[in-house]
């Protein structure tokens, strides 16, 4: 999920389970000075551009904040696997519990379906706001504190105290800025990557059937009953059929019973 990164979904979330607190509140100090850096000559401090580095790289960091501490509500029943699509959708649960406004108007726009996409839009939108979004979090009498403590460990970055005052603290300085980065390109990449798993479920579905021809040399001889020829119980020599046509496959007959 992290703009201008090339690991992958399922990379990405196992990269950000083994950091800790310190290591994303450095990354975070590290992202809004390199922000303020390249920014400090602007004079209307609007940022329009989609392809602002600086802005999407703070976005990473948020959602890396996010995730940390994060209970994972969607995990199989039995698993202990925490793929990228049990990351995006408990994220997602965690956002529209804590800020159901913002979330809401992320979910009502067009073409985005996916909980993975709605996090990606969420915090491009929100991203001058990170100030704002962490002082509700961090003080105790807000309905946001309360929500974080359920939907996160005791020892999760947005719950710790300190490092929650010193993490506002970095992003106060966004608040000067009118951010407003493009979601063109999520739209877009979420269109693609519904195309794509549509063809690959066409082609797992089609590989996973063999229409075999069998021919009456590979079947073993039926029984003899007192009702005729048994075809009930024979097998034929070829592994993992799906389906089976038999050619020129005698049908039971009963024999009529002698008055």
């Amino acid at each position: 999920m992290r703009d201008g990164d090339d690991l992958t979904d399922e990379q990405h979330s196992q990269h950000v389970a083994i950091k800790s607190s310190r290591d994303l509140l450095d990354e975070l100090k590290d992202a809004t000075q390199q922000f303020l850096v390249a920014h400090e000559k602007e004079k209307d401090l609007k940022l329009p551009s989609s392809e602002d580095k600086q802005s999407l790289k703070i976005c990473s960091v948020a959602f890396e904040i996010f995730q940390h501490g994060l209970h994972m509500k969607f995990k199989l029943f039995g698993s202990h696997e925490i793929t990228s699509e049990v990351v995006f959708r408990s994220l997602w649960a965690a956002l529209t519990a804590t800020f159901p406004e913002s979330t809401k108007e992320v979910a009502s726009i067009p073409l985005l379906k996916t909980p993975k996409f709605f996090c990606r839009v969420w915090f491009r939108r929100n991203v001058g706001k990170l100030n704002e979004l962490l002082s509700s979090i961090s003080t105790p009498s807000t309905k946001q504190h309360k929500s974080i403590s359920k939907y996160y460990n005791s020892d999760a970055f947005l719950r710790d105290a300190e490092i929650m005052m010193v993490a506002t603290g970095y992003c106060a300085a966004l608040n000067a800025f009118s951010i407003n980065l493009s979601i063109e390109d999520l739209i877009l990449a979420e269109a693609r990557e519904e195309v794509q798993e549509k063809t690959r479920t066409r082609k797992s579905s089609f590989s996973n059937q063999r229409h075999v021809q069998v021919d009456m040399k590979d079947v073993q001889d039926p029984q003899d009953t007192t009702l005729g020829k048994d075809w009930s119980k024979v097998a034929v020599a070829t592994d993992n059929i799906t389906t089976i046509r038999l050619t020129n496959s005698p049908k039971l007959k009963k024999k009529k019973k002698k008055k």
